[in-house]
């Protein structure tokens, strides 16, 4: 999406909503005060397939706030009752679920 411009003072346009319910109008913060109906209700499109997927590792363990932890599994190596998890690249429509165990000895790492 490219930058939109005033064209009474060259100013930055910003997106908003418009006076009508669900229409996107492009307003001048400057002294015109321009308002000009956007052509595309689309603002900003964000294409996850160019961005790598963040893969959580043993590293991780205990770390990163951002991973998720379940107390509802066991690891079926070492019998921890915690675990971090997160989800694995899709494959066709599958959901599959990746666990890491979070006993620092242990580390396993298996699927669900």
């Amino acid at each position: 999406m490219a930058l939109k411009f005033c064209g009474l003072c060259d100013g930055l346009l910003y997106p908003s909503e418009g006076t009508i319910p669900n229409t996107l109008v492009y307003k001048c913060k400057n002294e015109c005060n321009n308002e000009e109906l956007a052509e595309d209700m689309c603002v900003y499109k964000l294409d996850f397939d160019k961005y790598p997927t963040y893969m959580p590792s043993s590293e991780d363990n205990g770390t990163n706030p951002m991973v998720a932890r379940t107390k509802a599994v066991i690891c079926p190596l070492c019998n921890h009752d915690e675990a971090f998890y997160f989800q694995a690249p899709n494959i066709g429509r599958c959901v599959v679920l990746k666990f890491v165990c979070c006993n620092t000895n242990c580390t396993n790492c298996w699927t669900e």
